[in-house]
């Protein structure tokens, strides 16, 4: 989204933990708590393995400038540093649904 907020792999992550434990019923509130539960549990253990879950501190560069863009490219950071992101995220959403 070039926001420099949530790292989009997290975003992404965290629709899926959404699908996957959301609440389906209205009255289902046992299904909110644990979505809420896993969403909290995924952004602590990605913060933990990454150091943080924002864009702009992961990256180091703040992709809502063009300045940051241009950094962005230069360092290879969208070929090299946001797929690890990526494995990162599978590897922590995955523990989370087994």
């Amino acid at each position: 989204m070039c926001k420099g907020e949530v790292c989009d792999t997290c975003t992404g992550a965290l629709m899926v933990l959404g699908l996957t434990y959301g609440q389906c019923e209205i009255d289902d509130l046992d299904s909110r708590l644990k979505t809420n539960d896993v969403t909290v549990k995924f952004l602590e253990l990605f913060h933990d393995e990454n150091g943080s879950y924002l864009c702009k501190e992961l990256l180091g560069c703040d992709l809502a400038t063009q300045e940051g863009k241009i950094y962005a490219r230069k360092h290879n950071l969208f070929v090299e540093f946001c797929p690890a992101m990526v494995v990162s995220t599978v590897k922590i959403a995955e523990q989370l649904i087994k």
